[in-house]
Order: C-alpha cells, then sequence, then structure tokens
C-alpha cells in the first residue's frame, strides 16, 4: 500500500524533527505534535516505513 502527500513539502531545516513526538510548527496550543510520530510507530509494527 503506497499512500502519497501532493501537499506543500517539508522545509529542509525541519525535516530531521519532524518525527519526534510532540513537534510542530503551530503555534502553541493549536497541534500535539504528535501526528507524524504516531503514524510513523504504527507503520514500523506493520513491518512499513514513512519516508
Amino acid at each position: 500500500l503506497v499512500i502519497a502527500n501532493n501537499g506543500p513539502h517539508i522545509p529542509p531545516d525541519i525535516l530531521d524533527k519532524v518525527l519526534e513526538p510532540f513537534f510542530t510548527t503551530k503555534p502553541v496550543g493549536d497541534g500535539t505534535g504528535l501526528g507524524l510520530s504516531v503514524s510513523a510507530t504504527i507503520l514500523k509494527e506493520h513491518d512499513g516505513n514513512l519516508e
């Protein structure tokens, strides 16, 4: 199964941080910073990956 994101690209200066739990670019109170971290963990548990 392949799912592609055709939205805006992640800026290179934050690319290495986006899978860290609680990392967000949103203002305080507008995001938890868990979306990509949780997604990556779920995929890993099912022998998948997030690129």
